[in-house]
């Protein structure tokens, strides 16, 4: 039997599955950039960020358009630990000022590019000022004046 139709016949849950997969691929499950979960993330984030060079960078395309291009480079490990941490940090925050529901239905109305108009009705106010107010709360106003 495999993990797959273990879990659909109810012969082991969700948990169980991940690390019976991540066993079986050689994936870590869980925390990989070692945030430390929700709890952490805005502390990790701020810390990262006062470490980076590329905080601009990162900083751009958290909650921003488009793709941090360094993700899909050779440079990966220089951002990608900054980035997940700040993204997990902001999205959080966007649940807790407009809820999970809204945050969840704002993912699919990236492709038409409604989400911006969407989110700023949600929120009242426009996503750049929802991304300041983010870095004042997390400790970071000088990332926030960059």
């Amino acid at each position: 039997m495999t993990v797959e139709e273990a879990l659909r016949s109810g012969g082991i849950d969700a948990r169980e599955a991940r690390l019976l997969l991540a066993a079986a691929t050689g994936f870590p499950e869980g925390d990989v950039f070692q945030i430390g979960g929700l709890a952490k993330a805005d502390s990790v984030c701020a810390a990262r960020l006062s470490g980076s060079p590329r905080r601009a960078e990162i900083l751009d395309k958290v909650g921003g358009n488009g793709r941090l291009e360094a993700l899909f480079t050779d440079e990966r490990a220089q951002v990608a630990p900054v980035f997940y941490a700040c993204s997990q940090s902001f999205t959080r925050y966007l649940a807790d000022r407009i809820g999970v529901r809204t945050v969840v239905v704002l993912f699919s109305r990236v492709p038409s590019g409604a989400w911006l108009s969407d989110l700023a009705a949600a929120a009242g106010e426009p996503l750049d000022a929802l991304r300041r107010a983010w870095l004042v709360g997390i400790g970071v106003e000088q990332v926030a004046r960059d």
